[in-house]
């Protein structure tokens, strides 16, 4: 996610519409990345995730997270430490953390 992501949007890091632009990106790589399975379904499993958390992008991964898994499997490779009901980049030491709340991911470690 993080490579693809990055080229997507590297021609637009200076837009004042950046964020819109990244999470139209962001959805776009999801639904070509849809793979089905005959047991799970639908689904997308994502890898090198960490730029999802980057500030300057403002985005709201619980929400987009939610939103997409309600109709796909969403598989989150791990590039972190969940911890109960919140996942930290990296580990918990790093001041960066999605509340999971109610969504229910599953994380590859």
């Amino acid at each position: 996610m993080g490579f693809e992501l990055a080229n997507l949007i590297q021609n637009d890091l200076n837009s004042p519409h950046l964020p819109l632009i990244a999470e139209d990106c962001f959805n776009s790589l999801l639904r070509q990345s849809i793979l089905h399975d005959e047991i799970i379904g639908d689904y997308v499993a994502i890898t090198n995730w960490g730029i999802l958390f980057e500030p300057n992008l403002k985005f709201n991964l619980l929400s987009l997270f939610d939103s997409f898994s309600k109709s796909h499997t969403l598989i989150l490779v791990d590039c972190g430490q969940a911890e109960y009901d919140t996942f930290h980049l990296v580990d918990k030491r790093f001041n960066t953390a999605l509340p999971i709340g109610n969504l229910h991911p599953y994380i590859i470690k």
